[in-house]
């Protein structure tokens, strides 16, 4: 309910709990201690709703033949238990919100530990891309050293393919003039032609 309900005047309370409203009074007048009340405009009593269990308590126990000063002990006993019950349940909600700040505490302190873990994984995953880029460039390095290798090695190939062969005619070459005849043939066919 909105603020402007929750107190009420003895006719709306009369209403809800179905008790005559001169009954209430009087009810408000020897029982007051027991109600949340107040006063209001032109002094007229103003009854809060967490009071009607009470007022319907009192008329019970009256139609029950308990006499006014019983009514007030039993009252009394009762508001005295539901303080007792209220004051447990205080201390077992203290215990609660104590708990829960504990385990609150410690989510926070797993959630830093949890980041800092998070963290050092992310350090290791840019070292293990850095490692991984230097293995591509080793990759690719390696391939440019074995493609110059490979020209090298054809380059000497070919170079000493040319020099066995010069060397082989200049093998030739020289036992072509180391043969007699031939050397007879050189100068035969020098003088002939002179």
């Amino acid at each position: 309910m909105n603020g402007m309900n929750e107190w009420m005047p003895i006719s709306q309370v009369s209403q809800k709990v179905n008790i005559p409203p001169e009954t209430v009074r009087r009810y408000a007048r020897q029982y007051g201690s027991y109600l949340a009340m107040k006063r209001g405009e032109k002094k007229a009593y103003l009854i809060h709703e967490s009071s009607l269990d009470t007022i319907k308590r009192i008329r019970t126990l009256l139609e029950q033949g308990h006499q006014h000063g019983q009514v007030k002990l039993l009252l009394r006993n009762e508001n005295e238990a539901n303080v007792h019950i209220e004051k447990e349940e205080a201390e077992h909600d203290q215990k609660l919100s104590q708990q829960m700040m504990k385990e609150i505490h410690m989510l926070v302190d797993q959630n830093k530990k949890l980041m800092k873990l998070m963290t050092e994984m992310h350090e290791r995953m840019n070292v293990y891309e850095e490692i991984l880029e230097q293995q591509q460039q080793l990759a690719v390095t390696s391939e440019q050293v074995d493609e110059t290798m490979k020209e090298q090695r054809d380059y000497e190939r070919k170079r000493d393919e040319y020099l066995l062969k010069t060397m082989n005619e200049m093998q030739e070459k020289r036992k072509e003039s180391a043969n007699p005849r031939e050397k007879n043939r050189l100068f035969t066919k020098l003088f002939k032609l002179t």
